[in-house]
């Protein structure tokens, strides 16, 4: 069973995306995940690739080092979206060779929001990218059963499922589960680790800016490594604010991340 591993920009969010490539390929890593798109609250949290000069940046990093995009952050289906308005963020990532973008769901009306992510899937067909889904549990579609159903009445071949490992477990799933279902419209996977008991206020931080490194937490990881399907690619995803406040320099944090997630790669049953 393999899935190549990409590093998140979450994980080293005080790099710039040129940067991020560079990490990643002496992380041994294959892939790496930027942003080419942010909502206007979030402009200058999440580094962006925004311009011609951007892409240019990071297409020279990725030929030099071999390391390739995957993902693309993101993309918020929401009441009153034009979806056009994600095409420039789509085509840049499309220049750098990315494969998907993922999409939350912010929208109460469901078969609204299942027209807007169908949508939104027909502008990034051509470019010869997934839209993933991704549950999370401050958005309307917040556990996998339910993001499976909604990708699959959202009827695009291009539309999958993004399984992050913090909202899985948030969520209350069961990771004993997962070998029990079909997970064949996962194409994006996410992991990261942290306490079972969490206050409301650390939920909120924790998303972007407090995960736990993998094997430091109480997620059960190894249940949930061993039900993944082969083949989506593993992006790190461990925002590690208290230890960038500390002075632990990018690569550390980056490097401890991955260095965890392969250990538990490595003890995956078969």
């Amino acid at each position: 069973m393999t899935n190549p591993l990409s590093l998140h920009h979450l994980t080293v969010l005080d790099v710039a995306p040129a940067d991020l490539v560079d990490l990643a390929a002496e992380l041994g890593c294959d892939h790496a995940c930027l942003f080419t798109q942010v909502e206007p609250a979030t402009r200058g949290v999440f580094p962006c690739v925004e311009d011609a000069a951007g892409v240019a940046a990071v297409a020279a990093r990725c030929a030099a080092s071999g390391v390739s995009i995957c993902d693309l952050e993101y993309f918020p289906v929401k009441p009153g979206l034009d979806v056009t308005d994600y095409a420039a963020a789509l085509e840049r990532g499309a220049r750098l060779g990315a494969t998907r973008g993922t999409a939350h769901i912010h929208d109460p009306e469901r078969g609204r929001a299942l027209e807007t992510f169908a949508a939104l899937c027909d502008l990034a067909a051509p470019l010869g990218l997934n839209i993933g889904l991704e549950f999370t549990y401050f958005s309307q579609v917040n556990s996998l059963v339910e993001a499976l159903a909604f990708v699959a009445d959202a009827g695009r071949a291009n539309g999958d499922v993004v399984l992050d490992a913090l909202h899985f477990f948030r969520s209350g799933a069961d990771p004993s589960g997962l070998a029990a279902m079909d997970l064949s419209r996962v194409g994006y996977i996410q992991i990261c680790d942290g306490p079972l008991a969490i206050t409301e206020e650390a939920r909120m931080i924790e998303a972007g800016s407090e995960r736990g490194i993998p094997g430091e937490g109480q997620f059960d990881l190894p249940a949930f490594i061993a039900g993944l399907p082969s083949g989506p690619a593993i992006a790190v995803e461990v925002p590690q604010a208290r230890r960038m406040a500390a002075g632990v320099t990018p690569l550390d944090r980056a490097r401890a991340a991955v260095t965890a997630t392969r250990q538990l790669l490595a003890a995956r049953p078969g």
